[in-house]
């Protein structure tokens, strides 16, 4: 039996399991096609302009530029060997609901303290923190 055919079968059985299968001919040659080389798959570049065009839809009027190219910085940031970036390493990821944490977080400064709330390079006037002791 042919690789197609065998495909073409196997598709068939998931369809009579109630899968959503269009047409098995044309996954099977979708599939031989892509283990032949004859699709290729998009770059990293391509990903990230994809990603970067998704970010533009979903922009709120209250996230500003600052915010949304740190954002994308973060998460388009490449794997050690350049074929992954940082957000399809996710095992979940909304761009949405990581954009509204985003500038959640940048409107409380990420967490960190500002001027005056025990904040030790105000509190010191200037002097190190051994000098104060």
């Amino acid at each position: 039996m042919s690789e197609t055919k065998f495909i073409e079968e196997a598709f068939s059985y998931l369809a009579s399991l109630g899968y959503d299968i269009k047409d098995p001919g044309d996954l099977a040659k979708k599939f031989m096609a892509s283990r032949k080389g004859l699709i290729k798959k998009a770059t990293i570049e391509d990903r990230k302009a994809k990603f970067i065009q998704r970010v533009k839809e979903l922009r709120k009027p209250e996230y500003d530029d600052e915010l949304i190219e740190g954002f994308v910085e973060y998460w388009t940031e490449h794997n050690y060997n350049g074929r992954k970036m940082k957000f399809e390493m996710m095992k979940t990821f909304s761009i949405g609901g990581r954009l509204k944490t985003w500038h959640r977080n940048k409107v409380t400064n990420f967490g960190r303290k500002t001027q005056g709330e025990n904040n030790p390079s105000t509190v010191n006037q200037g002097r190190s923190w051994n000098q104060s002791r």
